[in-house]
């Protein structure tokens, strides 16, 4: 179910991105950033879910953030998000029960903000400023957007994605290393 979960959420947030090239296509390469930043930021759950597969910290994080990304969009096209969503939320309260104590402890709880947040942090990053664009039309005349995204906006918010698999990583070594228990003399 995990593997089927990623899968879904990464042709989810390709087709999107597409979507939305697509829907650019009168601005040619100027569009190219705002598709591959979003298509990444789309993607967070599953970066975060390979980062760490059997974290139920990382894997409620994951459903979380596609929870959110599902509510992005006023069109309702990012909705189908919320069937990864669902399939996150259901494996990590799948876990064991020693894993499921740790996932709600404060260390648990502020690693799967952490993850949101850096998550959450990466799609504002492609919003970050006003960026105008106009493109002329092949039928004379010309079309604007300010829903424009920079070349820095897509590489910060790639950037904030990929520190959120390092944090789900890191976390996943530290929870799953074993305890040594000092001797008590």
């Amino acid at each position: 179910m995990l593997r089927f979960a990623i899968a879904l959420d990464l042709v989810l947030a390709l087709t999107l991105a597409a979507v939305r090239a697509a829907s650019g296509a009168a601005f040619g390469w100027l569009a190219l950033p705002g598709a591959v930043g979003l298509a990444v930021v789309l993607a967070s759950p599953a970066v975060v879910a390979v980062a760490a597969p059997h974290d139920r910290t990382a894997l409620l994080a994951a459903g979380v953030i596609s929870l959110l990304a599902a509510m992005s969009a006023f069109s309702l096209v990012t909705l189908p998000l919320l069937v990864p969503a669902s399939l996150f939320l259901a494996l990590a309260a799948r876990s064991r029960e020693s894993e499921a104590r740790g996932a709600w402890s404060i260390r648990g709880l502020l690693r799967t903000g952490l993850l949101v947040g850096l998550a959450a942090t990466a799609f504002l990053a492609l919003f970050l400023g006003a960026d105008p664009v106009c493109a002329g039309l092949t039928g004379g005349g010309s079309s604007c957007t300010s829903d424009s995204v920079t070349l820095g906006e897509a590489a910060l918010a790639i950037g904030l994605v990929g520190l959120a698999g390092l944090v789900a990583r890191m976390g996943r070594s530290a929870a799953t290393a074993p305890r040594s228990r000092a001797a008590v003399g």
